[in-house]
Order: C-alpha cells, then structure tokens, then sequence
C-alpha cells in the first residue's frame, strides 16, 4: 500500500463521484510517462489508472470517473513540466 488515511504521498486530493479521495503516487507515474514521452494526447485512460492501481484503491464502477480526473490532471501535469523543460 502506497499510503494510508487521509493524507496523500507524492499526489493530490480531487473530487471524484462527489467524494473526494487522495490520489498516491500521482505525480511518481506522471513523471514515468512524461519520461517515457508519452503525449497526453496520445495516453490511454485505461492505461494510466492501470498504473495508477498498483498503489491506489479504485472502487468498483468508479473507473470512468477516474480515468477522466487521471488524464485532466496529466494533461496539465504535461503542459507545465513542457514549458518548463523548454526554458
């Protein structure tokens, strides 16, 4: 287990199905993908929460709903770390 109670390791806290949950290792996956020079717009939802699940509990039937918060958040996490690896 990545982490436990309410507290988030290396990640963030969003609202997903109205609850709000820590979402672990975050941004220790972002950076493997960004490393790997995977696009946001050319990742899969399915295969970031695939990633996402080793160290994350995700509900069943709440996989949409995390796909969508996991590839808005990457998208963002990419745009940032890309103007600033440009500078």
């Amino acid at each position: 287990m990545c982490g436990t109670g309410g507290f988030c390791i290396n990640g963030k806290q969003a609202y997903i199905g109205g609850r709000l949950v820590g979402l672990n290792r975050l941004y220790d996956i972002f950076d493997r993908f960004y490393k790997a020079g995977k696009d946001p717009h050319d990742t899969s939802g399915k295969e970031l929460l695939d990633e996402f699940s080793l160290c994350n509990n995700v509900p069943s039937g709440m996989e949409k709903g995390y796909i969508e918060v996991l590839l808005r958040e990457y998208g963002i996490y990419w745009s940032e770390k890309n103007q600033r690896d440009k500078h």
